[in-house]
Order: C-alpha cells, then structure tokens, then sequence
C-alpha cells in the first residue's frame, strides 16, 4: 500500500510538472499556419517588407508555425485593415501590414468606409521608424516640369503624379503638395500598386510619384543613379533634410502660414511608423505579447538583417506602444488642423488612369 501511494505521489508531482512546463501559446500555434495580409499587390514596398518578415517570423513565434502571406489589394489597403480589424480570426492567427496613411485617415474621420479605431488594433509594430528615411517626390528629368521653381510658379507647367487611391499616403502627399504647398501638380489615380506606378513612370504615362525613399533601393534602383532620368523634387516626413540630398528642401520649408506648417507637421506623422504592422483587436494576450516578442526577434535575427540588407530595406524596428503613441500625437493636434486635415482627404483628385 505504501509502494501505491508512493507511486501515486511520483506520478501527480510528475503530472504537476508536466502542466508548469506547458506553454498554451505554443500549443496554440504549433502545426499551424499563420497569415500575414499585405494591403498591396506584389512587388512593391509594402509586398516586400511582408514577404521579408514572413520568411523569418516563424521561427521566432512560440510553436513555430508556418507563415504565409496573402496580398488583398485594394483602396489604399482599406480592404486589407478593415478585414483585419473586423472579420479576421481574433486568436493571433492572422496579422498584416497597411499603409502608413490609414491610421491617420481615422484619426481625422475623413472616410466613412473606415470600419476600425486604430487605438484598438493589436499593434505589433512598424519595420522602420523612418529617421534615417523620406518621402520623396521622385520625378522624371524630361517631363515640362522639370525642376522645383517650374512647379512653384505660379501658371508654370503641371508634373502628373501618378498615385494609388483615396487615403494612401502617395495620394494624401501628392494632394498636401498641390494644395497647402500650392505645387503645380496634376493627380492620376487608380494604379493597383507602387509597382503599377513605376511602370508608369518609365513608359511616361505620368511624370512622377511620391515614395518612401528606402523602397526604391529595392523596387527601382535605377531611379536613385546620377545619371539616370529620375531625380527629387522634395521631400516629405523628416525634420531635417535628407544628408544625401542636401540641397533639396522639405515640405515644410516651401510653406511660410503657421496653420500651414502645423498641417504639414500632421501630414508628417505617419512617417513616424512607415511600415505598421497589426493584428485584430482582442487578441489573447500572452499570444498578443508573443507576436509583439516574435516581431521584434525577427528585427533583430542575424539572417533577417542580412537578407534586409542585401534588399537595401531600413530595418530600424518600433513597437508596438510607439505606434500606438504615434496615434494619440496624432489625435492630439488641435481640431482646426485636424478638420483642415478631414477637408484635404476629402479634396478631389485631378483624374483617373485610364
């Protein structure tokens, strides 16, 4: 009988030990697969930033499941967030990666085809934090407009800017520059994709598009040489200007009106996290926290930063909290700017590609 109960003992403390050891997150993942959304087609900077982190991830979440990455273009990656944030599973089994410009959209309420408060979403982080980046007007050397003064003057020839859509960052740069900083610019919207609009670009379709500077390394580097037919008019989402490019000046130099100043420096903020990265709301949250671990793992693992390096990608990584700091500043800003904001959003564009 002793034997028995001492047999009884060894196997409960075992069975004790066995449940302390257990990771439920883990269990949870293990021999599954996980989806990453891309609110993009392939090919362009946001398509590669998702297929990089996709390629690596996995092994830095608990249970090592596979990753996949699904890309849902589609109104400015609207499509994308708002699947994410209201029909995705809940459980951490799907996160993505939307334009930086829809947190900002939200913020200020500017379209009603909106479905999610960007302070609910379970942030995970952005790629990059953009310091050592900008958003560049990149424009064709031989088009009529081919230098900043023919753009400012007034009555001087139009450069057509070929953009995405309604609340992409490309559009909402292209529309600040025609009408805070009063740029001669024509918008032509409706490309699928940055690739879409590189292509455009070189066939002359349009003049030039507004970009991250960090993604031409990869998507367009024969844009970037000195003696190619591409070169930046100004630059967008930085305090100081670019060390490369010392002589071209910020947005925010061009305009003299504090109001105006004041809703460039909000037009600014979402350059603040570039590549934002987020899972539903709800979200358990030891598996919230292992995803926001796995995220920033992944930043800094050897064969990530390499495979980044060799794709010329800006791997400054942020968390979560910083993004979620980057939309309360946001929200902060006082309400005229932020209903100048709600008006710009709301302008027209000059026309669609045909």
């Amino acid at each position: 009988m002793l034997r028995g109960l001492c047999t009884a003992v060894a196997t409960g403390a075992a069975l004790l030990t066995t449940q302390a050891c257990a990771d439920p997150v883990a269990d949870f993942y293990k021999g599954k697969q996980v989806q990453v959304i891309v609110g993009y087609g392939p090919g362009g900077g946001y398509d590669v930033y998702a297929r990089l982190m996709a390629r690596h991830m996995g092994k830095h979440i608990p249970g090592a499941p596979s990753v996949l990455v699904q890309n849902m273009p589609g109104a400015a990656s609207l499509i994308a967030a708002n699947y994410i944030y209201a029909r995705a599973p809940r459980d951490g089994s799907v996160f993505g990666l939307i334009d930086r410009g829809l947190p900002l959209m939200a913020v200020v309420k500017s379209n009603p085809n909106v479905q999610f408060d960007p302070a609910k979403f379970t942030w995970l982080g952005s790629s990059s934090n953009g310091a050592d980046d900008g958003f560049v007007l990149m424009t064709r050397k031989d088009a009529q407009a081919r230098s900043l003064d023919d753009i400012r003057r007034k009555g001087g020839p139009n450069v057509r800017v070929g953009v995405t859509a309604i609340g992409a960052t490309d559009t909402e740069a292209a529309k600040l520059l025609r009408d805070v900083v009063r740029l001669n610019i024509q918008i032509v919207s409706g490309y699928r994709s940055g690739n879409d609009i590189n292509l455009a670009v070189d066939q002359g379709e349009v003049d030039a598009r507004p970009t991250t500077y960090s993604s031409l390394f990869s998507t367009k580097p024969d844009w970037l040489k000195q003696d190619g037919n591409m070169h930046i008019l100004v630059v967008m989402g930085r305090d100081t200007r670019m060390p490369q490019y010392p002589n071209i000046p910020l947005a925010r130099e061009l305009v003299s009106d504090p109001k105006d100043k004041d809703l460039v420096d909000l037009a600014d903020m979402p350059f603040r996290a570039p590549w934002p990265w987020a899972a539903p709301p709800e979200v358990p949250a030891d598996r919230a926290k292992a995803l926001r671990e796995a995220f920033l793992n992944t930043s800094k693992d050897v064969a990530y930063r390499a495979e980044a390096t060799k794709l010329t990608l800006d791997v400054t990584p942020m968390d979560g909290a910083d993004v979620l700091a980057m939309i309360k500043r946001a929200s902060e800003f006082a309400p005229d700017v932020l209903e100048r904001m709600r008006a710009l959003q709301n302008n027209e564009v000059s026309g669609e590609k045909r």
